[in-house]
């Protein structure tokens, strides 16, 4: 029997390319807002201090990935 937690990482890159496209952004940069928002950093933090991990996005932009991303996660 498979464990459940081995398919997460899976299913965060099919969430992350679905978020990605739909917004029209890089996965690696929507990979890293999710990544940033599980370590619990707050949408103004990560657009102010981690502008080169996320490409550089703005608040608007990383509402609309957090969004999206709970959307697709529930």
């Amino acid at each position: 029997m498979m464990n459940p937690a081995a398919k997460e990482p899976f299913m965060n890159k099919q969430v992350v390319d679905f978020v990605a496209k739909n917004l029209k952004l890089d996965a690696r940069h929507v990979r890293a807002v999710m990544d940033l928002f599980e370590e619990g950093n707050t949408v103004p933090f990560i657009a102010r201090y981690r502008k080169e991990q996320t490409g550089s996005m703005d608040e608007v932009v990383i509402r609309q990935v957090q969004a999206a991303l709970k959307e697709k996660q529930d």
